[in-house]
């Protein structure tokens, strides 16, 4: 459709077995991460603001610099 921007989640996650807390959380803190990314793409705004509301939730999660696919790629 011509004017509309659709949005879809693409992270996916299964276990075999009960998982674990540790697993759990970590689950719920993606999907918070990801809910953030998605309310901070608007049509016509920064296209940074995403990226940092990404990273400023990645530290403050516990998970600082995690949103970077390339450290220790050398």
């Amino acid at each position: 459709m011509r004017g509309t921007r659709g949005f879809a989640k693409i992270t996916r996650a299964f276990h075999f077995g009960e998982p674990s807390a540790g697993f759990l959380k970590r689950y719920e803190n993606n999907v918070s991460i990801e809910n953030s990314v998605i309310a901070a793409t608007k049509i016509d705004e920064d296209n940074f603001k995403p990226v940092q509301v990404a990273m400023d939730m990645y530290e403050k999660l516990g998970y600082k610099d995690m949103w970077n696919c390339t450290i220790g790629i050398e």
